[in-house]
């Protein structure tokens, strides 16, 4: 199966990741991140090349992210009463 222009684009910066030595962790949270963001691209911005994107589709992704309030990705279950929006001192100060 041949893969696109994007997907080949991810897995090459994921390989690029692991030469680096990045935790799997933060790998697999790179990956989850990239995916929802071309996710939006192609959904909002009817946008499937990454040759397209521009510092202007970075921002508005940005501030998409803010409005839902998602700023943490919880990775331990006690954490996330300290990882939701609303306890956190930046919630809603941009």
């Amino acid at each position: 199966m041949k893969l696109s222009e994007t997907e080949w684009y991810l897995n090459d910066f994921l390989i690029y990741c692991q030469s680096k030595n990045l935790s799997p962790k933060t790998i697999s949270s790179y990956e989850q991140t990239l995916k929802l963001f071309l996710l939006w691209l192609k959904n909002e911005q009817d946008l499937e090349e990454v040759n397209h994107v521009k510092a202007g589709h970075i921002h508005q992704y940005i501030a998409y992210v803010q409005e839902r309030g998602k700023y943490t990705v919880v990775s331990r279950e006690d954490s996330i009463h300290s990882n939701h929006p609303q306890n956190r001192m930046d919630y809603k100060k941009t």
